[in-house]
């Protein structure tokens, strides 16, 4: 389904993302966490060179300015020291 790579809203077009589809998770670990909504979510972990990531845009939400705090953090603590961090300007509506 490599098409669900380019299902995204309009209103966050001008954020210019980039979206990671693994395909064939046969010989990665599946591991799975909890989320408030949907109960649970499952996830495959990657990684990517320092260099990689050049900006985090966080998304619509409450507590933005806490969150993109804690993504600044998750960065340092990886070694992301050249990424820009900053608030999506699309509004939040709960």
């Amino acid at each position: 389904m490599p098409e669900l790579a380019f299902m995204k809203d309009h209103a966050f077009s001008d954020e210019r993302e980039w979206r990671v589809l693994i395909i064939n998770i046969a010989d990665r670990t599946l591991k799975f966490r909890p989320d408030g909504t949907l109960g649970v979510i499952p996830y495959v972990d990657i990684t990517f060179p320092v260099n990689a990531i050049r900006e985090v845009i966080v998304g619509p939400g409450p507590h933005k300015e806490l969150r993109k705090q804690a993504v600044e953090q998750l960065l340092a603590e990886n070694k992301y020291t050249d990424t820009t961090v900053r608030t999506s300007e699309v509004p939040y509506r709960p």
